[in-house]
């Protein structure tokens, strides 16, 4: 002790480093055909919904009304779990991540119709565009068309020598489970495009139509198709069975 200068000794009680927990339990959550993820939770005794949260934040997909997930053993296609149940109650710890009301190989579908998760859930992000609202007996007017997964609304767009059309025109707006179809009509030189909402009115089918770019036009039809194969409304179903009966399909000729 006098070696190193010291003329006390003391005895202090050395801070205990906690051990990090090697025994935790690692998920693997696959989605099909897009691969999986593997994550570490606090134990056995977290709860399902809980590992449902953590995957979909582990691949960052935002839970949007209407657009529900659950969970399946992966052993046991077909057979959702119960959410309010343990991990450690459903006997295993590879899982598979599918589309409420869908089956494995709808979510492959899906997903691989817009080539990746994200490109289908962002579509219910709200969008504006400004396009032409096509009349029979005047000039078409300009609105603007704001599309979310919610809801389709038209206002229209002041203008030079509109403001008495303004005036008399309303906007409207449109629930999405209300919206059977949207769909490019005609595409005309140089570089325009029309394209046709159809929507429930009371009981019959109506629409609107409007030009623009035929890049915007494609990218409206797009994002309102997503909305609506990701909503999978009644309204739409029944028009499209309804249309397929007025148009079916022409039999070969033998």
């Amino acid at each position: 002790m006098h070696k190193f200068g010291f003329t006390k000794l003391a005895l202090v009680q050395k801070k205990v480093v906690p051990l990090v927990n090697r025994t935790a339990p690692v998920v693997t959550v696959t989605v099909p055909h897009r691969g999986f993820s593997k994550f570490q939770v606090q134990s056995e005794n977290i709860l399902m919904k809980d590992v449902l949260k953590k995957s979909l934040d582990k691949r960052k997909i935002k839970q949007i009304k209407g657009l529900s997930y659950m969970l399946e053993k992966q052993s046991e296609p077909g057979v959702a779990l119960d959410l309010d149940a343990s991990l450690g109650s459903v006997g295993t710890l590879e899982f598979c991540l599918v589309r409420e009301h869908s089956t494995r190989g709808d979510l492959h579908e899906e997903f691989s119709d817009t080539s990746s998760v994200a490109d289908s859930l962002s579509s219910h992000q709200y969008k504006s565009y400004i396009v032409s609202l096509v009349h029979k007996i005047r000039a078409n007017s300009d609105v603007q068309l704001g599309i979310s997964g919610e809801k389709v609304e038209i206002d229209p767009v002041a203008s030079k020598g509109t403001k008495l059309f303004r005036q008399s025109r309303k906007a409207v707006t449109y629930e999405a489970d209300n919206i059977a179809e949207c769909d490019i009509v005609e595409e005309k030189a140089p570089g325009k495009a029309t394209f046709r909402l159809v929507y429930l009115s009371g009981h019959e089918y109506k629409h609107h139509d409007f030009e623009s770019d035929t890049s915007t036009a494609k990218e409206i039809v797009q994002k309102l198709n997503n909305i609506l194969e990701l909503r999978s409304g009644l309204v739409r179903k029944e028009y499209l069975n309804q249309k397929a009966k007025k148009h079916p399909k022409r039999q070969s000729s033998t």
